[in-house]
């Protein structure tokens, strides 16, 4: 961490420098080793004097979660995977500094007002009241339970991936292109909905467990279910067909998934008997937290 943000810039000017101008800068990222992010590929000081021409960030390959969030000083979108085109490059045309070549050392003013909604089992969105700045707000750092997870260049943010009746923090810093960075907002805390859905004759979901391991189940809603096949599959391996195994203290059909990390996404499906006739459910997704 660089402070209070993700990493250190590949491409930095000190922030004593008055004179500066680039062509052409290319920032690639591989983080093959773990789930890297790095908020700003390039960083020079806000001055009249500092100009970068025709910059890009591209994403080669990595592993999942790890990202670029900016190109320059919190402009420019975050390169994060191969597909669709944006999420393997982003381009920033022109910068040029507008201060005068004082250091810019007055921080954001403290979002306001921050609320969180949870609206699924997996996903709460947050919304406060935007910051001021002398020179102008870049951004905003999102915590969640003490810990940085994203950023916005708006007063809102959707926080995805999450378990399901599960209960979060979080808190929101203000930025500006000098890196300083707001007192924290006020903590607002939401909880996520009950995981799973419903069919038309039983309920089903799938239960986070630990880092590497889900719970699938499923479960007969008005009849017994002589058997139940769960159908999953995630990146990495091809499809599983596992006979569930029944939980009679929770009424319902389990297996339990590994193998897994974050981000990876669960697809899955049921075959089930129900008074002598075989059915099968639509298709399910479930992301991992």
């Amino acid at each position: 961490m660089n402070g209070s943000a993700n990493g250190y810039a590949s491409y930095k000017v000190a922030n004593s420098v008055t004179s500066h101008e680039a062509w052409g800068v290319g920032v690639y990222s591989y983080f093959r080793d773990a789930p890297v992010k790095l908020e700003n590929a390039i960083e020079v000081p806000n001055v009249t004097g500092v100009k970068i021409h025709h910059m890009t960030t591209i994403w080669l390959n990595g592993v999942a979660g790890s990202e670029i969030t900016h190109v320059i000083n919190g402009t420019g979108g975050r390169v994060y995977g191969s597909t669709p085109a944006t999420a393997m490059r982003q381009t920033v045309s022109e910068f040029a500094g507008t201060g005068v070549g004082t250091p810019d050392t007055q921080a954001p003013t403290t979002p306001a007002n921050l609320l969180a909604t949870a609206t699924s089992s997996s996903q709460i969105n947050l919304s406060w009241n935007a910051s001021s700045d002398n020179v102008g707000v870049s951004g905003y750092d999102v915590y969640r339970n003490g810990s940085a997870v994203g950023s916005s260049g708006t007063n809102s943010y959707s926080d995805t991936g999450l378990a399901a009746s599960t209960a979060y923090s979080y808190t929101v810093r203000a930025r500006d292109a000098a890196g300083n960075t707001s007192a924290a907002s006020n903590t607002a805390t939401a909880t996520t909905q009950a995981g799973g859905g419903s069919g038309t004759d039983f309920t089903y979901g799938a239960t986070n467990v630990n880092a590497t391991q889900a719970l699938l189940w499923f479960k007969p809603t008005g009849f017994t279910a002589s058997y139940v096949i769960v159908h999953y599959s995630y990146p990495g391996i091809g499809q599983q067909n596992v006979t569930m195994t029944y939980n009679s203290g929770a009424a319902r059909f389990e297996t339990s998934v590994t193998g897994l990390s974050a981000g990876k996404v669960v697809t899955y499906s049921f075959t089930y008997n129900k008074n002598g006739t075989q059915y099968d459910s639509p298709t399910y997704t479930w992301t991992k937290p």
